[in-house]
Protein backbone atom coordinates (compact mmCIF):
# COMPACT_ATOMS: atom_id res chain seq x y z
CA UNK A 1 0.00 0.00 0.00
CA UNK A 2 1.52 3.34 -0.90
CA UNK A 3 2.14 6.30 1.74
CA UNK A 4 -0.96 7.88 0.33
CA UNK A 5 -3.10 5.46 -0.32
CA UNK A 6 -2.76 4.56 3.46
CA UNK A 7 -3.28 7.81 4.20
CA UNK A 8 -6.45 8.49 2.41
CA UNK A 9 -7.64 4.83 4.10
CA UNK A 10 -6.95 5.95 7.02
CA UNK A 11 -9.04 9.33 6.73
CA UNK A 12 -11.71 7.68 4.99
CA UNK A 13 -11.96 5.09 8.43
CA UNK A 14 -12.07 7.91 10.77
CA UNK A 15 -14.89 9.67 8.64
CA UNK A 16 -16.70 6.69 8.91
CA UNK A 17 -15.85 6.03 12.64
CA UNK A 18 -17.06 9.58 13.64
CA UNK A 19 -20.18 9.14 11.35
CA UNK A 20 -21.14 6.18 13.07
CA UNK A 21 -20.53 8.02 16.46
CA UNK A 22 -22.86 10.83 15.74
CA UNK A 23 -25.84 9.88 16.99
CA UNK A 24 -24.57 9.41 20.70
CA UNK A 25 -21.41 11.75 20.28
CA UNK A 26 -23.12 14.76 22.65
CA UNK A 27 -24.48 12.45 25.03
CA UNK A 28 -20.41 12.44 26.69
CA UNK A 29 -20.90 15.29 29.17
CA UNK A 30 -17.63 17.15 27.61
CA UNK A 31 -19.05 16.75 24.12
CA UNK A 32 -22.56 18.32 24.41
CA UNK A 33 -21.72 20.40 27.17
CA UNK A 34 -25.44 19.60 28.00
CA UNK A 35 -24.08 19.77 32.20
CA UNK A 36 -24.69 23.64 32.98
CA UNK A 37 -21.21 23.12 34.49
CA UNK A 38 -19.55 21.99 32.11
CA UNK A 39 -20.44 23.63 29.43
CA UNK A 40 -19.99 27.36 31.96
CA UNK A 41 -16.09 25.94 32.57
CA UNK A 42 -15.17 25.28 28.67
CA UNK A 43 -16.95 28.80 28.18
CA UNK A 44 -14.95 30.15 31.15
CA UNK A 45 -11.50 29.04 29.60
CA UNK A 46 -12.18 29.77 25.71
CA UNK A 47 -12.90 33.10 27.31
CA UNK A 48 -9.52 33.14 29.20
CA UNK A 49 -7.39 31.65 26.36
CA UNK A 50 -8.86 34.07 23.54
CA UNK A 51 -7.78 37.75 23.39
CA UNK A 52 -10.38 40.19 23.51
CA UNK A 53 -12.56 40.14 20.37
CA UNK A 54 -14.56 39.95 18.26
CA UNK A 55 -12.18 37.43 16.23
CA UNK A 56 -12.04 35.20 13.11
CA UNK A 57 -11.43 31.76 15.22
CA UNK A 58 -10.90 28.54 12.80
CA UNK A 59 -12.20 25.39 15.11
CA UNK A 60 -10.62 22.41 13.06
CA UNK A 61 -12.39 18.71 14.30
CA UNK A 62 -15.45 21.09 15.79
CA UNK A 63 -17.30 17.76 15.11
CA UNK A 64 -20.78 18.19 16.46
CA UNK A 65 -20.02 22.34 17.05
CA UNK A 66 -20.00 22.52 20.49
CA UNK A 67 -17.19 24.66 21.00
CA UNK A 68 -18.00 26.56 18.24
CA UNK A 69 -21.35 27.48 19.77
CA UNK A 70 -19.64 28.96 22.79
CA UNK A 71 -17.40 31.00 20.68
CA UNK A 72 -19.85 32.44 18.56
CA UNK A 73 -21.95 33.19 21.63
CA UNK A 74 -18.92 35.24 23.09
CA UNK A 75 -19.31 37.26 19.66
CA UNK A 76 -16.70 35.22 17.39
CA UNK A 77 -16.70 34.70 13.74
CA UNK A 78 -16.26 31.05 13.55
CA UNK A 79 -15.88 27.98 11.17
CA UNK A 80 -15.60 24.92 11.79
CA UNK A 81 -14.41 21.81 9.89
CA UNK A 82 -14.75 18.22 10.62
CA UNK A 83 -14.06 15.07 8.19
CA UNK A 84 -17.29 13.42 9.02
CA UNK A 85 -20.16 14.74 7.15
CA UNK A 86 -22.72 13.40 9.91
CA UNK A 87 -20.99 15.28 12.60
CA UNK A 88 -20.97 18.24 10.21
CA UNK A 89 -24.68 18.17 9.67
CA UNK A 90 -25.45 18.61 13.28
CA UNK A 91 -22.86 20.90 13.55
CA UNK A 92 -24.93 23.26 11.36
CA UNK A 93 -27.96 22.44 12.88
CA UNK A 94 -26.66 23.45 16.34
CA UNK A 95 -24.88 27.03 15.34
CA UNK A 96 -27.83 27.83 12.77
CA UNK A 97 -28.46 31.58 13.50
CA UNK A 98 -25.09 32.13 14.84
CA UNK A 99 -23.52 33.40 11.27
CA UNK A 100 -20.81 30.72 11.66
CA UNK A 101 -20.03 28.39 8.87
CA UNK A 102 -19.07 24.27 8.90
CA UNK A 103 -17.11 22.80 6.22
CA UNK A 104 -16.51 19.34 5.47
CA UNK A 105 -12.67 18.46 4.92
CA UNK A 106 -9.24 17.34 6.28
CA UNK A 107 -7.93 19.69 8.87
CA UNK A 108 -4.59 18.54 8.15
CA UNK A 109 -4.67 20.59 5.28
CA UNK A 110 -7.67 22.96 6.13
CA UNK A 111 -9.49 24.34 2.67
CA UNK A 112 -9.64 27.60 3.41
CA UNK A 113 -7.91 29.08 0.23
CA UNK A 114 -6.27 32.58 1.14
CA UNK A 115 -8.49 33.00 4.46
CA UNK A 116 -6.19 34.15 7.18
CA UNK A 117 -7.82 33.71 11.22
CA UNK A 118 -6.59 35.12 14.78
CA UNK A 119 -7.34 32.00 16.45
CA UNK A 120 -7.37 28.31 15.50
CA UNK A 121 -8.77 25.89 17.77
CA UNK A 122 -8.03 22.09 17.92
CA UNK A 123 -9.34 19.55 20.41
CA UNK A 124 -8.00 16.84 20.20
CA UNK A 125 -7.36 16.34 16.52
CA UNK A 126 -3.84 15.72 16.46
CA UNK A 127 -3.77 11.85 17.70
CA UNK A 128 -5.51 11.35 14.10
CA UNK A 129 -3.21 12.79 12.05
CA UNK A 130 -0.54 10.85 9.74
CA UNK A 131 1.90 14.01 10.03
CA UNK A 132 1.47 16.57 12.65
CA UNK A 133 4.08 17.81 12.72
CA UNK A 134 3.53 19.11 8.53
CA UNK A 135 -0.14 19.65 10.18
CA UNK A 136 1.13 21.91 12.87
CA UNK A 137 3.26 23.74 10.21
CA UNK A 138 -0.08 24.69 7.98
CA UNK A 139 -1.74 25.52 10.89
CA UNK A 140 0.18 28.38 12.09
CA UNK A 141 0.49 29.94 8.68
CA UNK A 142 -3.24 30.26 8.33
CA UNK A 143 -2.84 32.46 11.53
CA UNK A 144 -2.35 36.50 11.24
CA UNK A 145 1.01 38.50 12.80
CA UNK A 146 0.38 37.81 16.73
CA UNK A 147 -2.43 35.30 16.42
CA UNK A 148 -3.21 32.33 18.50
CA UNK A 149 -3.17 28.37 18.37
CA UNK A 150 -5.08 26.56 20.74
CA UNK A 151 -4.47 23.25 21.48
CA UNK A 152 -6.86 21.16 23.70
CA UNK A 153 -4.12 17.47 24.16
CA UNK A 154 -3.58 14.63 26.01
CA UNK A 155 -2.08 11.75 26.62
CA UNK A 156 -4.75 8.74 27.23
CA UNK A 157 -2.57 5.76 26.34
CA UNK A 158 1.19 4.50 25.52
CA UNK A 159 2.38 3.63 22.16
CA UNK A 160 2.53 0.16 23.49
CA UNK A 161 -0.72 -0.14 23.69
CA UNK A 162 -2.40 1.30 20.85
CA UNK A 163 -2.02 0.09 17.36
CA UNK A 164 -1.72 3.29 15.15
CA UNK A 165 -4.31 2.59 12.26
CA UNK A 166 -3.70 4.23 8.71
CA UNK A 167 -3.94 0.74 7.24
CA UNK A 168 -6.27 -0.54 9.74
CA UNK A 169 -9.91 -0.11 10.44
CA UNK A 170 -11.39 1.89 13.11
CA UNK A 171 -11.02 -0.74 15.57
CA UNK A 172 -7.15 0.34 15.56
CA UNK A 173 -7.38 3.95 15.53
CA UNK A 174 -6.79 4.11 19.53
CA UNK A 175 -8.33 7.67 20.22
CA UNK A 176 -8.62 9.30 23.90
CA UNK A 177 -10.63 7.03 26.16
CA UNK A 178 -10.77 4.11 23.56
CA UNK A 179 -9.71 0.27 23.88
CA UNK A 180 -5.75 0.26 22.69
CA UNK A 181 -7.13 -1.18 19.28
CA UNK A 182 -7.64 -4.44 17.66
CA UNK A 183 -10.16 -5.64 15.45
CA UNK A 184 -13.49 -4.54 17.23
CA UNK A 185 -11.88 -2.37 19.73
CA UNK A 186 -13.54 0.88 20.41
CA UNK A 187 -11.14 3.68 18.56
CA UNK A 188 -11.56 6.26 21.51
CA UNK A 189 -14.70 8.09 22.07
CA UNK A 190 -15.29 11.12 20.36
CA UNK A 191 -13.51 13.54 22.75
CA UNK A 192 -14.61 17.21 21.21
CA UNK A 193 -13.55 18.69 18.25
CA UNK A 194 -14.15 16.41 14.79
CA UNK A 195 -11.45 17.20 12.63
CA UNK A 196 -10.95 19.47 10.08
CA UNK A 197 -12.14 22.97 7.74
CA UNK A 198 -12.92 22.49 4.33
CA UNK A 199 -9.58 20.84 4.10
CA UNK A 200 -10.34 19.47 7.61
CA UNK A 201 -8.25 17.12 9.82
CA UNK A 202 -8.00 13.28 9.06
CA UNK A 203 -10.54 12.65 11.59
CA UNK A 204 -9.86 14.43 15.23
CA UNK A 205 -12.24 14.37 17.51
CA UNK A 206 -11.83 11.82 19.49
CA UNK A 207 -11.92 13.05 23.29
CA UNK A 208 -10.52 11.56 26.63
CA UNK A 209 -14.51 10.78 27.27
CA UNK A 210 -14.25 7.62 25.24
CA UNK A 211 -16.98 5.87 22.80
CA UNK A 212 -19.75 3.87 24.49
CA UNK A 213 -17.84 1.07 26.87
CA UNK A 214 -14.53 2.68 26.04
CA UNK A 215 -11.76 1.34 27.98
CA UNK A 216 -10.00 4.74 29.76
CA UNK A 217 -6.76 2.24 29.52
CA UNK A 218 -3.04 4.47 28.90
CA UNK A 219 -1.13 5.58 30.86
CA UNK A 220 -2.69 7.41 34.05
CA UNK A 221 0.78 9.97 33.97
CA UNK A 222 0.46 10.45 30.59
CA UNK A 223 3.98 12.11 30.05
CA UNK A 224 6.01 14.78 31.94
CA UNK A 225 3.20 17.06 32.90
CA UNK A 226 3.62 20.35 30.86
CA UNK A 227 7.81 20.76 31.02
CA UNK A 228 8.25 22.61 27.70
CA UNK A 229 12.12 21.07 28.30
CA UNK A 230 11.07 17.37 28.20
CA UNK A 231 12.09 15.36 25.88
CA UNK A 232 9.78 14.35 22.43
CA UNK A 233 9.29 11.34 20.45
CA UNK A 234 8.10 13.35 17.39
CA UNK A 235 11.12 15.70 17.50
CA UNK A 236 11.35 17.83 14.18
CA UNK A 237 13.22 16.69 11.99
CA UNK A 238 13.29 13.04 13.65
CA UNK A 239 10.06 11.71 12.14
CA UNK A 240 10.12 8.76 9.49
CA UNK A 241 9.23 9.64 5.66
CA UNK A 242 6.88 12.17 6.88
CA UNK A 243 3.83 13.80 5.06
CA UNK A 244 4.23 13.09 1.28
CA UNK A 245 3.84 16.64 -0.18
CA UNK A 246 6.70 17.87 2.02
CA UNK A 247 10.35 17.89 1.47
CA UNK A 248 12.56 16.68 4.30
CA UNK A 249 10.35 14.82 6.12
CA UNK A 250 7.37 15.77 9.02
CA UNK A 251 8.61 16.77 12.13
CA UNK A 252 6.87 14.28 14.22
CA UNK A 253 5.76 12.23 11.52
CA UNK A 254 5.30 8.76 10.99
CA UNK A 255 5.75 6.15 7.82
CA UNK A 256 2.70 6.10 5.21
CA UNK A 257 -0.32 5.94 6.93
CA UNK A 258 0.46 5.39 10.34
CA UNK A 259 -0.55 7.85 13.46
CA UNK A 260 2.72 8.82 15.36
CA UNK A 261 0.67 10.29 17.95
CA UNK A 262 -2.10 7.83 18.17
CA UNK A 263 -2.98 7.33 22.05
CA UNK A 264 -2.28 11.31 22.29
CA UNK A 265 0.50 13.16 23.09
CA UNK A 266 2.26 14.77 26.00
CA UNK A 267 2.90 18.62 26.72
CA UNK A 268 6.41 18.09 26.38
CA UNK A 269 6.14 16.47 23.23
CA UNK A 270 4.28 19.58 21.88
CA UNK A 271 5.19 22.08 22.99
CA UNK A 272 9.17 20.87 21.32
CA UNK A 273 7.51 20.44 18.13
CA UNK A 274 5.76 23.71 18.18
CA UNK A 275 8.65 26.23 19.09
CA UNK A 276 10.31 26.02 15.47
CA UNK A 277 6.69 27.48 14.53
CA UNK A 278 5.40 29.89 17.07
CA UNK A 279 7.03 32.87 19.24
CA UNK A 280 6.12 31.73 22.72
CA UNK A 281 4.27 28.98 24.39
CA UNK A 282 1.86 28.68 27.42
CA UNK A 283 1.10 24.93 29.07
CA UNK A 284 -2.52 24.94 31.38
CA UNK A 285 -3.05 21.80 32.43
CA UNK A 286 -6.52 20.41 32.75
CA UNK A 287 -7.43 18.01 35.27
CA UNK A 288 -10.60 19.37 36.93
CA UNK A 289 -13.31 17.10 36.52
CA UNK A 290 -16.00 19.81 35.67
CA UNK A 291 -14.11 20.17 32.41
CA UNK A 292 -14.99 16.29 31.81
CA UNK A 293 -18.11 15.22 33.48
CA UNK A 294 -16.10 12.82 35.44
CA UNK A 295 -12.38 12.36 37.25
CA UNK A 296 -9.56 11.87 35.45
CA UNK A 297 -6.24 10.32 36.09
CA UNK A 298 -4.59 10.89 32.52
CA UNK A 299 -2.41 13.82 31.15
CA UNK A 300 -5.11 16.73 29.89
CA UNK A 301 -3.81 20.38 28.98
CA UNK A 302 -4.19 22.94 26.79
CA UNK A 303 -0.96 24.58 24.63
CA UNK A 304 -1.78 28.15 23.97
CA UNK A 305 0.90 29.52 21.16
CA UNK A 306 1.81 32.76 20.17
CA UNK A 307 2.65 33.41 16.45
Amino acid sequence: MSVETGKLYAMKSIAELWDAAADTFDEEADHGLRDPAVRAAWSARLAGWLPDGPLDVLDLGCGTGSLALLLAEQGHRVVGVDLAPRMVARARAKLAGTGASVLVGDAARPPVGDRRFDVLLARHLLWTVPAPGAALSRWTGLLRPGGRLVLVEGRWSTPANVTPGGCGGPGDLGGPGGNAGGPGGDPGGPGGDAGGTTGGDAGSRGGPGGGPGGDAGGDPDGGPGGDPSGGLAGDPGGGLGGDSGDSGGDPGGGPGGELPWAGGVSAADLVAALRPLVADTRVDPLPDPVLWGKEIDDERYAVVARI
